[in-house]
């Protein structure tokens, strides 16, 4: 009797065994749908976080543009002489002294690099911001006007996107306006804000 429930014991653990083994591991359609699953969940997780990374790059630079409009705006209202000098037949040097006034003064972290007389800063997508001085024709209203502008042209580089920035300072007989946009499609078209 023992003999007989011991053979019967063996017999269940060799169905158990079996059973087991026939279930013991994933198909190949199950593991192609967990795939499937991780992989939608993936997109969507990575949709949402550039939407994130995005918005960060256009605050970063409207703020940089703020540090370089704050640093421009000082250096005109310090330093008139330097760009009032702004003439046809002068251009030359007021922009040459300008560019040493930024140079010299500009915290570190805006600083401009001497050789390119570009700003030495870079924008959230990796590019150097772009700079030009450009002095504007003598009205009634205004004698000296001198245009200051830092742009970006944002993650694609190129002026054919809409997520380009810009930064103007005016200078205009002793008054200094500015403006900055962002996430537009800025061209370099050179934009005079007159009295704001």
């Amino acid at each position: 009797m023992k003999l007989q429930q011991l053979k019967k014991t063996q017999t269940i653990k060799t169905q158990n065994e079996k059973t087991l083994k026939k279930h013991a591991g994933l198909t190949i359609i199950e593991t192609m749908a967990v795939i499937v699953i991780i992989a939608i969940l993936a997109t969507i997780a990575a949709s949402g976080i550039s939407s994130y990374i995005d918005r960060a790059n256009y605050t970063k630079t409207a703020s940089d543009l703020g540090s370089y409009d704050y640093a421009i705006q000082t250096m005109m209202l310090e330093h008139p002489a330097v760009v009032s000098g702004a003439s046809e037949a002068d251009d030359a040097a007021t922009e040459a002294a300008i560019l040493d006034l930024m140079t010299t003064t500009f915290p570190v972290e805006l600083s401009m690099d001497a050789t390119t007389e570009q700003p030495t800063m870079v924008d959230p997508w990796g590019n150097t911001y772009m700079l030009e001085i450009d002095y504007g024709t003598k009205t009634a209203e205004y004698t000296t006007e001198c245009f200051i502008y830092i742009y970006t042209y944002g993650s694609d580089a190129t002026t054919a996107g809409a997520d380009d920035a810009y930064l103007v300072v005016q200078y205009s007989d002793g008054e200094v306006f500015s403006d900055i946009q962002t996430n537009v499609n800025y061209d370099g078209t050179h934009v005079a804000l007159g009295t704001i």
